[in-house]
């Protein structure tokens, strides 16, 4: 589903699912200071950038009710780009992902390829879903 729609679901209206799915949109580690910055806002919103024949462009937008857009930060409308991560380099999180599933294929026990499992269960274009997905290929064909 595109970003818009996806951000219009109930599940993701409150918190942590919200803020969660901004870091995540914003190519933001969990953990990285920087991801705490829109946490402190109670509003945060998506706005579209229309650019002439070009592809649209979004920002998340956050502050409170007398202000909704105190603050904007850059938000990834296509999940398969958080693959190389926001400007500033690789999404740092992923990277941690695909780094534990290596680590999980090469243990091989029925608890390893159980969490491989769910992971090959996520978005269809995130780097971890797509590296789970090849691990189960490789580890199919071996059996």
């Amino acid at each position: 589903m595109g970003l818009e729609e996806l951000l219009s679901l109930d599940t993701v209206q409150t918190d942590p699912a919200r803020h969660r799915l901004v870091d995540v949109l914003s190519g933001l580690s969990v953990d990285a200071p920087e991801s705490a910055i829109h946490k402190r806002y109670k509003v945060i919103k998506l706005v579209k950038i229309v650019v002439p024949d070009s592809e649209d462009f979004f920002n998340f937008c956050g502050g409170d009710t007398e202000n909704p857009c105190r603050v904007s930060w850059w938000a990834e409308p296509r999940l398969e780009r958080l693959n190389d991560g926001p400007p500033e380099g690789a999404k740092t999180e992923w990277t941690r992902i695909v780094r534990a599933l290596a680590l999980l294929e090469s243990f091989d026990t029925p608890k390893a390829r159980e969490i491989i499992r769910s992971f090959a269960t996520g978005h269809p274009d995130a780097q971890p879903t797509k590296i789970a997905r090849a691990i189960l290929s490789v580890q199919s064909k071996k059996q």
